[in-house]
């Protein structure tokens, strides 16, 4: 029927082009090697998640009372996950179909822990019975089950496979006591105990073209091994808690003599000039600060900060992705205790795109541009979340000092030539007019432009 005039006839059904759904909401995560694709908790499932668009790519039902670790393999074509029911599985992420389960440990142990090795063929997991096992991931049954640790395992990083002899596989273990382990699984045997920390260690990684260790504990130190002697190198105090770290190639100035000339490092292995040294790497560490800083293992100093931002909030752990040839510049995604991931550049640790696994209770919602679309949401939280529909992206916009700023509800906008503005109000009677600026990823100190005070 036809319209009456003066009247706009509207759509009576609509198809979903695109949805803003959650994927995260807290927990374990992992990414693959090649750092296209992440596995994330949400709820019972495990989402994954493309690391480039953004898009969840897959949902898998883990089926576990409570998720307790992820692992993807090199390759990203396998999960494995854990939970409290105290079962290990495997899953097929192009099918999402479970490929083999197996009980985790004796009792009532689990794992809170795991890694593959570079070939994807084992899998090791740090159980809570402060043993670690290691598991044939193709057939599912135990290689190895490596006892000493005196506390919960808290950290597991495997060595690269040695060409020569792929069965001298060499297993690091962190824990919550301090205390790291190396394990040589051909004899199955603790080789070396590496006494740096006075607190858990929560990350441990791993530069074998150095035949370096760095590993980071909640201490608020940072210690650097070298792996031919097995002594500590260096030992950086960082000032944070730490829940992440990576190691990143030096970001040499244009113009720094220094970074030009080749540094020499205690205990750094021999190499030919221009050879990169165990001083000329470099740390990034996340933690309770929620200030992402980049560290010189030579000079122990503080080279580059994130820079301040509003809303910051403590990280709960730190990815570092590989580049992907032309299609994906290596990137760092620092992951909030608010379930939020950030990807930074690792150079300037600027945030070029950031995400929100969850949104929980949603009260309003309002687009606050069209071109580019982008949806204003409110939430029961105590800011404003603009979603670019196309990316996924979220900026974050804060003021109010209360949850559900929108709870009224009341959530609108308004443009004014060529900018445009988001207006807000919460149950204290303020009303906030903030400026909504493209890309969503920009900084700004004072996104806020006005606020109002209502009886």
């Amino acid at each position: 029927m036809a319209a009456k005039a003066g009247k706009l006839a509207l759509k009576r059904r609509y198809e979903r082009a695109t949805s803003i759904a959650p994927f995260y909401t807290g927990g374990p995560l992992a990414a693959a090697r090649g750092g296209a694709h992440l596995a994330c908790k949400c709820g019972g499932d495990v989402k994954l998640l493309d690391a480039a668009t953004g898009a969840i790519t897959a949902t898998i039902a883990a089926d576990a009372e409570d998720i307790t670790a992820l692992a993807l393999s090199p390759s990203g074509q396998e999960l494995v996950a854990a939970g409290r029911d105290m079962m290990v599985k495997t899953w097929d992420v192009q099918t999402q179909k479970k490929v083999r389960s197996w009980k985790s440990g004796h009792g009532n142990s689990f794992v809170q822990q795991l890694a593959y090795d570079e070939t994807g063929t084992l899998v090791a997991g740090g159980c809570s019975d402060a043993v670690v096992r290691v598991w044939d991931a193709g057939r599912g049954f135990a290689t190895h089950s490596l006892s000493g640790h005196g506390a919960l395992i808290t950290s597991l990083a495997f060595g690269p496979t040695p060409r020569s002899d792929p069965n001298k596989l060499t297993l690091f273990s962190g824990a919550e006591d301090g205390e790291v382990r190396v394990w040589a699984l051909a004899s199955k045997s603790c080789t070396a105990v590496l006494r740096g920390h006075d607190s858990a260690v929560t990350a441990m990684t791993l530069h074998m073209d150095t035949k370096t260790l760095v590993t980071g504990g909640r201490d608020r130190v940072v210690s650097v091994w070298d792996l031919d002697t097995m002594k500590a190198a260096h030992s950086l105090p960082v000032y944070d808690t730490i829940e992440g770290l990576a190691v990143v190639e030096p970001a040499a100035a244009a113009g720094d003599d220094a970074s030009k000339k080749k540094r020499k490092s205690k205990g750094a292995p021999a190499a030919g000039a221009g050879a990169l040294q165990r001083g000329d790497l470099e740390v990034v560490t996340a933690g309770a600060n929620g200030q992402l800083k980049r560290w010189r293992i030579g000079s122990g100093k503080c080279v580059t900060s994130e820079p301040e931002r509003a809303g910051r909030v403590a990280y709960a752990a730190l990815l570092h992705l590989p580049a992907q040839g032309d299609s994906q510049e290596a990137c760092l995604v620092a992951v909030t205790i608010e379930n939020t991931l950030l990807f930074l550049r690792p150079e300037s640790l600027e945030i070029t795109k950031q995400m929100v696994g969850y949104n929980d209770e949603v009260v309003d919602i309002a687009f606050a541009s069209t071109e580019p679309a982008v949806l204003a949401v409110c939430t029961n939280s105590d800011h404003l979340r603009l979603f670019d529909t196309a990316t996924q992206s979220c900026r974050l916009l804060y003021g109010h000092t209360v949850s559900r700023p929108c709870s009224s509800p009341y959530c609108t906008h308004a443009r004014t030539h060529a900018r445009t503005h988001a207006r807000t109000h919460a149950r204290t009677h303020h009303v906030r007019m903030h400026h909504v600026i493209a890309p969503l990823t920009a900084d700004t100190r004072k996104p806020c432009l006005q606020a109002c005070i209502g009886m």
